[in-house]
């Protein structure tokens, strides 16, 4: 501010002070899946123009579920150091798999600064620990067989299986969050068969054609099945 008309004035600015809270980071942008698995969130202190301000004191921050049947678990309180803007907080659980998931920043010490909201996420059911092992062909025609393996540890929900045709494996791999059905196209490969068994018979092939095949575990269902892809 300026004192005008004052041959002794002196001109000098108001400090800028942190107002709000701000969610920037959920997990660096990667997909976050069911407890015991945890995830990140970063919380940032800004003004009104959404410009970072650091905060004068120490600043306590509380996590809570704003949207969302779950449980939220874990580190779910962090501090902003005074004299600093922002605070990792890391070692979040969330408790079951599903959409819509938002999370509220809130301050309980400190600057009193305007809760945060997070963005809606997915939170996926946990990726599966293994694949299955020892494919078999049995009853072999001129047009089909019947397809075995073994199952995976850890008891999956359950298996997609691809076809190629020719010697060499399908190349492509299910998307988290995606759910296929037999004929859906993966990449250069055909879900030939998805669901719980170790067993499916194939039919209406081609004749004297070699077809290879890659099977993958995957928990959940919908919107937050979740493939084991390696």
């Amino acid at each position: 501010s300026t004192a005008t008309n004052n041959p002794n004035s002196q001109t000098t600015s108001s400090a800028t002070v942190p107002t709000k809270l701000v969610i920037t980071s959920i997990n660096s942008g990667s997909n976050i899946t069911v407890s015991p698995n945890t995830f990140t969130m970063t919380i940032q202190a800004q003004d009104n123009n959404s410009n970072p301000q650091n905060v004068t004191n120490a600043t306590g921050i509380t996590l809570s579920v704003q949207s969302g049947t779950g449980i939220l678990g874990g580190t779910t309180t962090g501090t902003i150091t005074a004299g600093t803007n922002s605070v990792t907080i890391s070692g979040i659980t969330y408790s079951i798999a599903e959409t819509g998931v938002s999370i509220k920043a809130s301050t309980n010490s400190g600057d009193a600064l305007t809760s945060a909201i997070s963005n809606t996420f997915t939170v996926y059911s946990s990726t599966p620990t293994s694949q299955p092992t020892s494919i078999v062909f049995s009853n072999i025609n001129t047009t089909g067989f019947n397809v075995s393996f073994a199952a995976a540890t850890g008891s999956p929900t359950g298996y997609l299986v691809l076809r190629r045709e020719g010697s060499s494996y399908p190349t492509g791999s299910p998307s988290i969050g995606t759910t296929y059905s037999v004929g859906s196209t993966i990449g250069d490969g055909t879900v030939a068969y998805i669901g719980a068994t170790t067993n499916f018979t194939e039919s209406s092939l081609s004749a004297g054609t070699q077809y290879s095949y890659s099977v993958f575990s995957y928990n959940g269902t919908g919107a937050t099945i979740n493939y084991l892809t390696t």
